[in-house]
């Protein structure tokens, strides 16, 4: 896979044990400051060979565990012509609850948390979950995708995606099952990655 598409952030936290690694990684990231990505974590640029360095640079400054999250820019900023998408963009939030800093809590997809560098023993741990082709069934979308969506004029797109914002990830996981909301988006990136697991098989 061609590591200039995807976009890398790294999130820095304090974690006790590896029991709490291991949760994040199964479970997925909490923010309580909505469905913000830059809320919580900061964009950096990584060339091939780079991410050692970048996430030791990081280390320390909050906490003592810094986790990867590795997103294909499709999914954040994708082609678009004349107001029509090429690439159709796909939720990473799970909501949790409206009892947050900013109104809600979500949970980011932990299919698009890549690893974590662990201060305590210098070391980065691959999250074996990891997949560039995630589960958005139930998902709502980021602030940063709706903001993409409305600055590049797409507004069929944008009022769906602000639309889904408003509801349950129960409501909405059943809507996506019913209607296999993702299949086409979803085979597209599955060729595209040239992922062999079944995706499918978790939608």
């Amino acid at each position: 896979m061609n590591n200039e598409e995807f976009a890398y952030f790294l999130h820095g936290t304090y974690v006790s044990d590896y029991s709490e690694i291991a949760e994040i990684f199964t479970n997925g990231l909490i923010n309580y400051r909505g469905n913000d990505m830059l809320s919580t974590m900061w964009p950096v640029k990584i060339q091939e060979g780079e991410l050692g360095k970048k996430v030791k640079e990081y280390s320390g400054t909050k906490g003592n565990a810094v986790f990867v999250i590795k997103i294909p820019k499709y999914y954040l900023i994708p082609r678009n012509r004349n107001g029509k998408l090429q690439q159709i963009p796909l939720p990473i939030w799970k909501h949790i609850s409206n009892s947050g800093e900013k109104g809600k809590v979500s949970q980011l997809s932990n299919e698009l948390i890549y690893g974590v560098y662990y201060e305590k023993n210098e070391t980065f741990l691959p999250n074996s979950n990891y997949s560039p082709v995630h589960n958005p069934n139930g998902l709502q979308f980021d602030n940063q995708q709706l903001q993409f969506l409305l600055n590049d004029e797409v507004y069929d797109w944008y009022n769906y995606a602000l639309s889904r914002n408003e509801k349950s990830f129960e409501e909405l996981k059943q809507m996506d099952n019913v209607d296999k909301t993702w299949k086409n988006a979803i085979n597209q990136y599955n060729q595209h990655f040239n992922v062999n697991q079944d995706t499918m098989q978790r939608l």
